[in-house]
């Protein structure tokens, strides 16, 4: 999932990801660990739907 969540965001997992990541985890492994459910998981995820803008970043 880490790897998953990585490439997803295009960023390192920092300390506050780690609920999203182990809620992933979590999804996958209940679903017998079927690839769509960890996809649906990780876009579903807090993280990956509100993300914090990077330091020179402005947001429209």
């Amino acid at each position: 999932m880490k790897q998953w969540f990585r490439y997803g965001l295009g960023r390192l997992d920092t300390a506050r990801d780690q609920p999203s990541i182990a809620a992933g985890i979590t999804a996958f492994e209940s679903s017998m660990r079927d690839i769509r459910e960890l996809v649906v998981a990780l876009a579903t995820s807090r993280t990956f739907r509100y993300r914090t803008p990077g330091t020179a970043e402005v947001l429209p």
